[in-house]
């Protein structure tokens, strides 16, 4: 982990809020620290799930975030297309 994510997950805790990362080894630590932590797929998400984008600009959103060096198994991606309704 670098200054910023511990940084992160230590001003989280203190203000009782949660955290949006993507570090795996950053949600543990966050988790061991009692802090709720969510990633970009879970902001994808949510947006879609409220309606603020369809699932064509979801989709579109998740490839160009791939295309610029965003990390997904292909069997996560595979899982979060297909949780799109």
């Amino acid at each position: 982990l670098d200054i910023g994510e511990l940084t992160s997950i230590s001003l989280a805790k203190n203000r009782n809020s949660l955290i949006l990362i993507d570090d795996e080894t950053a949600k543990q630590i966050a988790r061991i620290n009692k802090v709720e932590s969510h990633g970009t797929l879970f902001v994808l998400k949510l947006a879609y799930n409220k309606k603020i984008i369809s699932k064509d600009e979801t989709i579109d959103i998740l490839n160009n975030m791939l295309e610029y060096g965003l990390y997904l198994s292909a069997k996560m991606y595979v899982n979060f297309i297909d949780s799109l309704k």
